[in-house]
């Protein structure tokens, strides 16, 4: 059903009342024996406007705020691939620069900790214009080699850790022999 707004013309307004009658939905009322457009109609409209505006923008917060978490898990998903995927070079006991020349474009080394930049579209890059950043520390306590893996988002001045993980393994014989 199509609405109507309604015109009335108070010259030929004889104060009957009928039309006010008719009108279900109370646009016509009488005032001052003229038929006039009801404020009730024009109050209800209102309030449906109001409530409207009110759903939409609950709407929309709902909207960026899956948006948002949508977002993150992506980026936290991304974060334990990378970290993961070192962790099991680490792990095999494979040469952990090895690896990472033969993975990436750009890393950083020293002493025992490696960098390894990304891009806010998680493609390696220059540490300048990294969004997140892997970093890879190795160490050895008690015939056990340690690495702590760790992806950091930048987040002004201070990194925020958004994944780690730290893995123990035993010393191989080789790789024993190898550093004597």
């Amino acid at each position: 059903m199509i609405r109507r707004i309604i015109n009335i013309d108070e010259e030929k307004c004889n104060g009957c009342g009928l039309c006010a009658e008719a009108c279900h939905e109370g646009a016509i009322g009488m005032i001052e024996g003229k038929a006039r457009r009801s404020g009730v109609f024009l109050l209800e409209l209102m309030i449906s406007i109001l409530f409207f505006c009110i759903a939409a923008a609950v709407g929309l917060q709902l909207f960026v705020k899956s948006h948002c978490i949508s977002e993150d898990a992506g980026n936290m998903n991304m974060a334990v691939h990378k970290a993961a995927a070192a962790a099991e070079v680490f792990r095999s006991g494979t040469d952990m620069e090895d690896y990472l020349k033969e993975e990436y474009s750009y890393y950083e080394k020293e002493d025992n900790t490696f960098l390894v930049s990304f891009a806010a579209d998680w493609e390696n890059c220059k540490t300048k214009d990294a969004e997140y950043t892997l970093w890879i520390t190795l160490g050895e306590a008690k015939q056990r080699m340690v690495g702590h893996f760790a992806v950091k988002q930048k987040n002004g001045e201070k990194d925020k850790i958004i994944y780690e993980v730290e893995l123990k393994r035993v010393i191989s014989q080789r790789e024993a022999a190898e550093d004597e």
